[in-house]
């Protein structure tokens, strides 16, 4: 709908119910619906914020009650199946379990690939789950070698994984004495591969932000002492 849009800008004096956003999660102000039927892409309807009572079709194409040919879109169109198997946040980037990824031309569609996203069912890396690198990185510590603690303390590590499940950066951020910097050092050096999740056949180059606390009950927990 964008391209299409962006044929009559400012689209808000065309389409004054577009002027303002619904929320930080449809800056758009709008969701459409579409249907692919012999190989061609039609817009079946288009609801203002995303409320399917609130029709709008009819006034972006006014006096066209059937379904539109998209003969303005081309490029790629991200069809997703399954459950979400993963969501990030930052961008609400979601991942789906199938997707299709079909190459439009006219509103034509060319092509179609299927991908299977996540991580493959034979890689037997380490987890990628942030509460298990969490807690390997707990396993991990010498407690011995850390100074006796009067206080809590905490670090921050941000890590960065390239597209084989290495570390590729780090960073430790917090007010802590330069021993347990070193230790968290120490181990991510030795720290093992983690598993690799593909999106539409490619690995993701992703970061993770791990709250590492360092008090007397953990040394208790993790030393038994």
């Amino acid at each position: 709908m964008e391209i299409f849009f962006q044929k009559n800008e400012p689209r808000q004096k065309f389409y004054p119910t577009l002027q303002n956003g619904c929320s930080t999660a449809l800056w758009r102000g709008y969701v459409g619906l579409w249907r692919i039927e012999n190989n061609q892409l039609f817009l079946v309807d288009v609801y203002g914020c995303g409320d399917k009572k609130r029709s709008i079709k009819d006034q972006i194409f006014k006096g066209q009650d059937s379904e539109i040919f998209a003969d303005w879109f081309t490029g790629e169109l991200y069809i997703q199946k399954g459950r979400v198997i993963k969501y990030n946040h930052s961008g609400y980037d979601r991942y789906y379990e199938m997707e299709i990824v079909a190459t439009v031309n006219g509103g034509i569609i060319e092509t179609e690939k299927e991908f299977k996203n996540g991580v493959e069912p034979n890689d037997n890396r380490f987890s990628r789950d942030p509460k298990n690198i969490q807690e390997e990185i707990y396993k991990r510590i010498n407690w011995n070698r850390l100074p006796k603690l009067s206080k809590d303390k905490k670090l921050f590590l941000t890590m960065k994984f390239d597209g084989e499940g290495k570390i590729s950066e780090t960073e430790l951020n917090g007010e802590i004495e330069k021993e347990f910097e070193e230790e968290i050092e120490s181990i991510l050096k030795t720290f093992p591969t983690i598993q690799v999740f593909y999106s539409r056949g490619q690995p993701i180059v992703e970061g993770m932000v791990i709250p590492i606390f360092f008090s007397n009950e953990y040394r208790r927990r993790y030393t038994g002492n």
